[in-house]
């Protein structure tokens, strides 16, 4: 007769079976009540498997175009700030050459005003947010706008002082420049000056910026321009009317010549300001369609997660009990293992 299925060691080992399945589901009850999500979503949902792997890759790609989102806003909020310091300063600038009746005393002052403004639109146009320049279209990577008043000059300055010295044989800070007519002046100014303001100069010796703005995914179906390049016409207007009245010898020029310059200045302020309020006009489109764009995947998302915790999450008040009850069970079945240890015929002999 067999007393192998009756002894107290298959007793004992079927009770160490027993046991270590009990520690294996107080394991995932305890990471599911922790998580308050399915230890094992794929076992636990079977065929409903694919419906929440897709729900979440869904999820997970609103997401990333929501951050996407937010750097964009940030992106144009300093973009609008930029180019709302232009647009002041253009327009304080204009209220003081229009301000100006000659070249005495008055003309170092706008001459002045016109090389900080200068400066400013260098500096705006050079603008970085996390170490992309924002005025650069394309090339994030490069600064857009040389510096007129670096060290070294940049090509910018050394391609103005070589058209004036072209032009009148002397250099703009010469006394000699109260000599130049104003017509001379305006040809001056019509012509090999304005040039350098127009392609391809501008592109050789001003701006690294490209033409192309960065169109950005603001939804799974839309797309929107959402950056400025320094190669539009009124930042090159503002170059220009800044330009012309800071380093074309403006403190020593005759009467006329001066008003030569500061009448063209004036004409190009004009052009520039309703350019740049058009710019600001387009950003402020693409806010608001980034901002509507995030609400309404913001409310796709809510949905989404909704749908999700359905299929994945657990109930704590559930889990709680049942994790008890293992618990308990696993008690009981150590208790029951203690005593089977103790069974040996010895007692009985």
């Amino acid at each position: 007769m067999k007393t192998t299925f009756v002894s107290s060691y298959s007793l004992s080992n079927s009770s160490r079976g027993v046991l270590m399945k009990q520690a294996v589901d107080i394991a995932k009850l305890r990471t599911e009540l922790s998580s308050q999500r399915k230890a094992d979503v794929g076992l636990d949902l079977g065929s409903g498997t694919g419906e929440a792997v897709t729900l979440r890759s869904e999820y997970n790609r609103l997401n990333a175009i929501m951050d996407t989102n937010a750097l964009v806003a940030s992106r144009l909020d300093v973009t609008q700030a930029g180019l709302d310091d232009l647009l002041s300063t253009a327009e304080d600038f204009l209220s003081t050459l229009v301000g100006v009746s000659d070249s005495s005393g008055s003309a170092e002052v706008s001459q002045s005003e016109a090389a900080a403004g200068l400066d400013l639109l260098v500096s705006r146009l050079n603008t970085q947010l996390n170490g992309s320049y924002i005025f650069a279209g394309l090339n994030t990577d490069v600064s857009p706008v040389a510096d007129y008043y670096g060290t070294p000059a940049g090509s910018n300055k050394t391609a103005v002082d070589a058209a004036f010295f072209n032009a009148f044989g002397i250099s703009q800070d010469d006394p000699a420049v109260a000599n130049i007519s104003a017509a001379d002046m305006q040809t001056f100014l019509d012509g090999d000056f304005e040039a350098l303001f127009d392609d391809p100069a501008w592109g050789n010796d001003w701006s690294s910026a490209s033409d192309k703005r960065i169109r950005s995914r603001i939804s799974t179906s839309e797309l929107a321009e959402t950056s400025v390049s320094a190669n539009e016409d009124a930042f090159r207007q503002l170059a220009e009317a800044f330009t012309m009245v800071a380093d074309l010898g403006t403190a020593n020029l005759g009467e006329a010549a001066y008003k030569a310059v500061t009448d063209k200045a004036t004409a190009l302020l004009g052009k520039a300001i309703a350019g740049v309020t058009d710019v600001m006009a387009d950003m402020g489109t693409a806010q608001e369609r980034v901002s509507n764009a995030s609400e309404r995947l913001a409310i796709q998302t809510d949905i989404l997660n909704g749908r999700i915790n359905e299929l994945e999450s657990v109930d704590p008040t559930e889990t709680a009990v049942l994790l008890q009850n293992a618990v308990t069970q696993m008690e009981v079945s150590y208790a029951v293992t203690a005593r089977l240890s103790e069974l040996s015929l010895i007692n009985y002999l």
